[in-house]
């Protein structure tokens, strides 16, 4: 079991993947039974515009949030610059996440954010039994740019995913 309580701390994070044009492949990851609490993001995938290659076959299970900030990023646009990063028009293709059975509580009202690629969409991916709600109450939102699949189960904030191709 993976468990953190602290500020600032990613503790499932794939990525940076992509960075300075570089292809990168991130294959057939299952990240199992986690407790994550006051931290600053939950599971995310973070990819740089201009990157390459592939996270596919990712799997996030059993995961328990308590005021994390973000709880679900899908992020093909990440720039930690202060200014904004020029924009490109390759990316990293993110196809087959599952996110199944996370529940908890987000510090934002935002919950689920799934930003993607116009030339390479996120697809296939999932939300199955995700609850997901704000602290101290209230309806938490979620938003998808580019991004398709499917929800199954009771799926808290409404899934945003286009069905179908992007």
């Amino acid at each position: 079991m993976c468990s953190t309580n602290t500020q600032h701390v990613v503790l499932v994070s794939i990525g940076s993947l992509g960075k300075n044009r570089t292809t990168d492949r991130v294959e057939n990851v299952r990240v199992d039974t986690c407790l994550l609490t006051n931290t600053t993001n939950g599971v995310r995938i973070k990819s740089w515009q201009g990157g390459m290659g592939s996270a596919r076959d990712l799997r996030f299970e059993s995961i328990v949030m308590k005021n994390v900030s973000n709880p679900i990023i899908i992020d093909q646009y990440y720039c930690d610059q202060p200014t904004p990063c020029a924009n490109q028009t390759e990316a990293v293709e993110v196809r087959k996440v599952e996110f199944v059975d996370v529940r908890g509580t987000s510090a934002t009202a935002r919950a689920i954010k799934i930003a993607c690629s116009d030339t390479a969409p996120c697809t296939e991916l999932e939300l199955r039994n995700v609850n997901l709600t704000v602290v101290g109450g209230g309806a938490a939102t979620a938003s998808c740019y580019r991004a398709s699949g499917k929800a199954a189960g009771v799926v808290a904030p409404a899934s945003c995913l286009a069905k179908g191709d992007p």
